[in-house]
Protein backbone atom coordinates (compact mmCIF):
# COMPACT_ATOMS: atom_id res chain seq x y z
CA UNK A 1 0.00 0.00 0.00
CA UNK A 2 2.56 2.22 0.75
CA UNK A 3 4.52 2.09 -2.92
CA UNK A 4 0.92 2.55 -4.34
CA UNK A 5 1.18 5.60 -1.86
CA UNK A 6 4.38 6.89 -3.29
CA UNK A 7 3.24 6.28 -7.12
CA UNK A 8 0.45 8.12 -6.53
CA UNK A 9 1.52 11.27 -4.56
CA UNK A 10 4.19 12.39 -6.18
CA UNK A 11 2.62 12.96 -9.44
CA UNK A 12 -0.23 14.39 -7.85
CA UNK A 13 1.63 16.37 -5.48
CA UNK A 14 3.36 17.83 -8.91
CA UNK A 15 0.50 18.40 -10.82
CA UNK A 16 -1.30 20.63 -7.78
CA UNK A 17 2.66 22.33 -7.78
CA UNK A 18 2.29 22.74 -11.06
CA UNK A 19 -0.79 24.31 -11.39
CA UNK A 20 -0.61 26.78 -9.01
CA UNK A 21 2.37 28.51 -10.78
CA UNK A 22 0.64 28.59 -13.70
CA UNK A 23 -2.50 30.41 -12.43
CA UNK A 24 0.06 32.89 -10.88
CA UNK A 25 2.23 33.67 -13.72
CA UNK A 26 -0.95 34.85 -16.17
CA UNK A 27 -0.40 38.11 -17.40
CA UNK A 28 -2.88 40.70 -17.79
CA UNK A 29 -2.66 41.30 -21.68
CA UNK A 30 -4.85 41.73 -24.36
CA UNK A 31 -4.85 40.30 -27.61
CA UNK A 32 -6.66 42.51 -30.91
CA UNK A 33 -9.55 40.81 -32.58
CA UNK A 34 -7.88 40.78 -35.60
CA UNK A 35 -4.60 39.15 -34.02
CA UNK A 36 -7.24 36.50 -32.18
CA UNK A 37 -8.96 35.70 -35.76
CA UNK A 38 -6.00 34.65 -37.62
CA UNK A 39 -4.64 32.73 -34.50
CA UNK A 40 -8.08 30.51 -34.20
CA UNK A 41 -7.53 30.63 -38.17
CA UNK A 42 -4.19 28.86 -37.95
CA UNK A 43 -5.29 26.63 -35.42
CA UNK A 44 -8.45 25.28 -37.00
CA UNK A 45 -6.38 24.65 -40.24
CA UNK A 46 -3.54 22.49 -38.33
CA UNK A 47 -5.98 20.38 -36.55
CA UNK A 48 -7.89 20.09 -39.96
CA UNK A 49 -4.28 18.70 -41.45
CA UNK A 50 -4.15 16.37 -38.38
CA UNK A 51 -7.67 14.91 -38.69
CA UNK A 52 -7.26 14.49 -42.44
CA UNK A 53 -3.70 12.79 -41.67
CA UNK A 54 -5.10 10.98 -39.23
CA UNK A 55 -8.34 9.71 -40.99
CA UNK A 56 -6.31 8.41 -43.58
CA UNK A 57 -3.73 6.67 -42.03
CA UNK A 58 -6.94 4.81 -40.34
CA UNK A 59 -7.99 4.05 -43.96
CA UNK A 60 -4.35 2.44 -44.91
CA UNK A 61 -4.86 0.56 -41.56
CA UNK A 62 -7.93 -1.02 -42.14
CA UNK A 63 -7.06 -2.03 -45.50
CA UNK A 64 -4.40 -3.54 -44.23
CA UNK A 65 -1.84 -1.33 -45.86
CA UNK A 66 0.09 -1.27 -42.68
Amino acid sequence: MTKLMKKISVPLISLIFLLNMSSAGMADTTVSAEVSFIFNTLIFVLCGFLVFFMACGFALFESGMV
